[in-house]
């Protein structure tokens, strides 16, 4: 069954895979759900084609990544008119 998704937000590090491998991974699934990578360190990659923003060490108020989702799910609206995020 597949279900909507607006956006994904994720840490960096995961369990068995880094964040970048799943995120590869869901964008083969879901190309136009935006992704946004959390980390709690600043020495890790800030560009991937997969990941849509990349949070370091959580230095954002909780309203600024509110609007930051509220973009980003804009964003993909408007370049997807057909709305598919499943």
């Amino acid at each position: 069954q597949s279900q909507h998704v607006d956006v994904v937000l994720m840490d960096y590090s995961l369990a068995g895979k880094n964040g970048l491998q799943v995120a590869a991974e869901m964008k083969r699934l879901r190309p136009h759900v935006p992704i946004i990578m959390l980390s709690g360190f600043s020495n890790l990659p800030s560009e991937s084609e997969d990941v849509d923003l990349w949070l370091h060490k959580m230095d954002i108020e909780p309203e600024d990544l509110v609007n930051q989702v509220n973009r980003l799910v804009r964003l993909r609206d408007s370049n997807n008119p057909a709305g598919d995020s499943r």
